[in-house]
């Protein structure tokens, strides 16, 4: 279908959403672009089309740099609009994926932020002490409302955060510039549901309960008080402010990195990414063992259930990586967000290793029972794992054809 030129990109967008809107949910405009400061932020806003009477359950992005501010689940009008609105950093370049999860299947969207970004966690924190070493100043590394985030947010080579990263700051930063003095410290919410987060970090040389850091829904009276170096808003407060720091994410995926004189003042500012840049103290991970609580039965194998009728599938099926699924996860991560993709539950909190037969096929239970003659109910939708976070780049056309495998049936 040929377009006017004159036709505005915003309204094309729509266009080809709606004709869509019969076949599959979308989500318009399908790509917006944003031009970001490093520590800037914006808000977007997205026209989901999924159906008259659908319900938009859940998404998913690529990073915590872009967040979902519309409450889910979302019930779309009686033409199946509605519209959700995104949280964007502008921490990173690149291009960011969205998947919306509706009741009419998965809506898939992109960001592309544009601008310099934050740079490397490594390079920042050099920058830092070369500047803290010329000007005579202190650096002190602030990450606010941790919330016992143990891993790092998702798999991606995007990922940021994690306990071992920042555990490995404080050597690291005494290795880069051994006569800068630096600070690390942890404000607000610390442990979150993991108890002892803090306490695992002091080893390594974080503080909690810097009385210099001061947390508060109400920061203007603290402005003159001295004693006070950072202020950090629980709420908006439209002041500028050199002790009023705003943390760009928080779960430890950034360090806020404030450059302090001897009298207390924050002279620069730099934010530092948890990034793969940084090193990483595994020992810390050791302390807080009760990651999987599911038990894991290396011994079973629920795919050798269906040979017997579908022997070239199951043939087919130990060819490709799902059959070795949980091989690639490093012991580390052998965590329940992380196992539920890499497993196949066969009882209440027992797992067998790899992505079985039955991790795909529902109903498989009721028909191996029967011998068959009960049919399974369908598939499940391949973006329940391979989404925006863990695998971006999915297609399910290539994929298919990587475990693609027939339905033959042979005697029972």
């Amino acid at each position: 279908m040929a377009c006017p030129a004159s036709v505005p990109l915003v309204l094309l967008a729509l266009m080809v959403c709606v004709l869509r809107a019969a076949d599959a949910p979308c989500l318009s405009p399908a790509l917006q672009r944003l031009d970001l400061a490093p520590t800037a932020s914006a808000i977007v806003v997205f026209d989901l089309q999924g159906g008259p009477g659908g319900i938009a359950t859940h998404a998913t992005t690529d990073c915590s740099c872009v967040t979902l501010l519309t409450p889910l689940p979302l019930r779309l009008d009686f033409i199946g609009r509605g519209t959700l609105a995104f949280r964007v950093t502008g921490l990173r370049p690149g291009v960011e994926d969205i998947l919306v999860a509706t009741s009419a299947g998965i809506a898939r969207a992109q960001i592309q932020i544009v601008g310099p970004g934050a740079g490397r966690g490594r390079d920042q924190l050099t920058t830092a002490l070369e500047t803290a070493k010329t000007k005579s100043l202190v650096v002190w590394g602030v990450v606010h409302d941790l919330s016992g985030a143990i891993r790092q947010c998702g798999c991606s080579a995007g990922a940021l955060g994690g306990i071992d990263r920042l555990a490995a700051l404080p050597g690291l930063s005494l290795n880069l510039a051994p006569s800068v003095a630096t600070r690390w410290i942890l404000s607000g919410d610390c442990d979150g549901k993991h108890p002892g987060v803090g306490t695992a970090l002091s080893a390594y040389g974080w503080s909690t309960g810097v009385p210099e850091v001061h947390v508060s829904a109400d920061p203007l009276p603290l402005l003159g008080q001295p004693g006070i170096t950072a202020i950090i808003p629980t709420v908006p407060v439209p002041v500028q402010h050199r002790r009023i720091v705003r943390p760009i994410l928080t779960g430890g995926l950034v360090v806020e990195l404030l450059l302090v004189d001897a009298q207390g003042q924050i002279q620069e500012r730099r934010t530092a990414p948890a990034d793969d840049s940084l090193p990483a103290e595994p020992a810390i991970l050791a302390q807080f063992p009760d990651r999987l609580t599911s038990t894991l039965d290396h011994t079973a194998q629920p795919a050798t259930a269906c040979a017997g009728c579908h022997s070239t599938a199951y043939a087919a099926w130990q060819r490709t990586t799902h059959a070795r699924a949980l091989d690639s996860l490093k012991p580390a991560d052998r965590t329940d967000a992380c196992v539920v993709c890499h497993t196949t539950a066969i009882a209440e909190r027992v797992l067998a290793p790899a992505v079985n037969c039955q991790s795909c096929h529902t109903g498989s239970g009721p028909h191996v029972a029967s011998g068959g003659a009960v049919r399974t109910i369908g598939a499940v939708n391949c973006r329940s794992c391979h989404d925006a976070k863990h695998h971006p780049a999915f297609q399910r056309e290539p994929g298919w054809k990587l475990i693609e495998h027939g339905l033959e049936t042979g005697s029972r």
